[in-house]
């Protein structure tokens, strides 16, 4: 299980810190969460630069993890979240949403043609060698 370091957080202590917003742009009725992310395009995106970059987290796609980071990046961004309450300037926080381990198949010298190291049969990863958790 993972365990969070000191300037990170859980996405549920996040939500109750920072109380991100409901998307108004885009309604997604199918969602009972009180919050929607913002697109990277379109009016979400026009959206989104107007706001304060102290209410704004971006969701990430990081070499081994997902992540929201404070403020509005460019780079591996899936989509952004626009908050209630700001960040503040100081040590950053950093919202861990999931990271990927090694998987129990996991074998450095199995690496095939797509680049996966692990059992092609395994029921955990799919033969990729690496298992995604979830953090709470």
């Amino acid at each position: 299980m993972y365990k969070l370091s000191e300037g990170e957080l859980s996405f549920e202590s996040w939500v109750a810190k920072y109380r991100p917003l409901k998307n108004h742009i885009t309604k997604y009725p199918d969602t009972s969460a009180d919050f929607d992310q913002f697109e990277t395009y379109g009016d979400e995106w026009e959206f989104i630069k107007t706001q304060d970059p102290h209410n704004v987290w971006t969701y990430i796609d990081g070499d081994s993890s997902s992540l929201l980071v404070q403020g509005t990046a460019y780079v591996n961004r899936i989509s952004y979240y626009v908050c209630e309450v700001p960040w503040t300037d100081g040590p950053d926080e950093t919202v861990v949403i999931s990271v990927d381990n090694e998987c129990v198949c996991f074998d450095e010298e199995r690496e095939d043609n797509d680049g996966e190291f692990g059992d092609s049969a395994c029921t955990i990863c799919g033969g990729s060698g690496y298992a995604t958790e979830y953090v709470d």
